[in-house]
């Protein structure tokens, strides 16, 4: 295998990674944002529990029912801190899939680079080649043409 067909599989592995890391960040943004809207609807239905209960303790339902209430709200309030700590978690995983994802394009970037470099190394090679043969073959004509000379 040359060089050529080595940093054409790693360009692929490299952009192959890149995909990858951008499919995860997206699959991660994706449930921070469901996560936010579930967290933003715990928020508004612990505010309605919360009129209900004092509404409760101002006395115009019934006692069973203020426990009733109590016992949600105290539901809903760990829901909402799960939520909460499950969307830091899922924060800070975006984070680091971002920078992994940095890494990976500048790491392909690199590559792309190198393939860059030793292509036109390779081209300004031939061309020297090239050049040398044909300054040869000037020399050669040369040579015989005043050898031949009347």
């Amino acid at each position: 295998m040359n060089n050529r067909d080595i940093h054409k599989q790693l360009i692929k592995v490299r952009r192959w990674q890149r995909d990858q890391q951008v499919v995860q960040v997206q699959s991660t943004e994706r449930a921070i944002s469901a996560l936010k809207g579930e967290i933003e609807q715990l928020a508004i239905a612990i505010t309605q529990w919360s009129d209900a209960r004092r509404a409760l303790q101002s006395g115009i339902i019934k006692l069973n029912n203020w426990r009733e209430n109590e016992t949600h709200r105290n539901e809903l309030l760990r829901l909402h801190e799960r939520y909460v700590d499950e969307l830091d978690g899922l924060s800070s995983t975006l984070e680091e899939q971002r920078t992994v994802l940095l890494e990976r394009e500048k790491s392909l970037k690199q590559v792309e680079k190198l393939d860059e470099v030793r292509m036109e190394h390779q081209a300004e090679q031939l061309r020297s080649d090239e050049q040398a043969n044909l300054d040869e073959w000037s020399g050669a004509q040369a040579r015989m043409s005043r050898t031949t000379r009347p």
